[in-house]
């Protein structure tokens, strides 16, 4: 009878083992993927972003940007981007100078957005690169009304416009490694009036 119960006894500690072994590997792969991210912007400290508003003479539909203290996807603060969609042009949130501007060892900017709005919109991220703050914008992305987390943007493919590009998605970011204005560009409806927060902006390692 013992060595019956000490037969059961190895065989339940054998079972336990190798459902407990991938767990460490888990856990690993898990704590790799967040060493992968890098994060650029949280908002935690007052935030040194601009409207562009009436700034640029481009009929651009931002009105201004608030440090928001009560709302966030991560931490406990976020950027708030006001606007007025006029129908000419979208509304512009940008940030320059950034001291973190080296974006070469990065393939994707990952961030999350909350459309505060009833209607989707659209977003785009601007990099103004080199000497010349080359304006290079990405393809958009559909914001849902609510919550849209882990949104993510390419910085390594041939799907940007610039003037080199003719303002065609063919280009490639120039001067990747000298980000001197990073923007958010969103667009709605005509007459929509609201607002969107921009939240815990990553950097994915290559």
């Amino acid at each position: 009878m013992q060595r019956i119960m000490m037969i059961a006894g190895v065989l339940v500690l054998l079972v336990a083992g190798c459902t407990s072994a991938p767990q460490p590997a888990q856990d690993a792969g898990m704590a790799q993927a967040q060493q992968s991210m890098v994060v650029w912007e949280d908002f935690e400290t007052k935030p040194f972003w601009f409207a562009v508003a009436n700034a640029w003479n481009d009929d651009d539909s931002s009105l201004e940007t608030r440090w928001n203290r009560q709302e966030a996807t991560h931490g406990t603060a976020s950027l708030e981007g006001v606007f007025r969609m006029n129908g000419k042009n979208g509304a512009t949130f940008y940030t320059e100078e950034p001291e973190m501007n080296d974006f070469s060892p990065y393939k994707n900017l990952v961030v999350d957005f909350v459309n505060k709005s009833d209607k989707d919109l659209e977003v785009a991220l601007v990099l103004c690169t080199g000497a010349d703050w080359v304006w290079h914008e990405s393809a958009t992305v559909v914001l849902a009304p609510g919550e849209n987390r882990d949104v993510y943007f390419d910085l390594t493919g041939s799907n940007w416009k610039c003037a080199a590009s003719n303002w065609q998605f063919t280009a490639q970011v120039a001067d990747i490694q000298s980000v001197r204005r990073v923007a958010f560009k969103f667009w709605g409806p005509e007459g929509l009036e609201s607002s969107v927060l921009v939240d815990n902006v990553r950097l994915e390692k290559k």
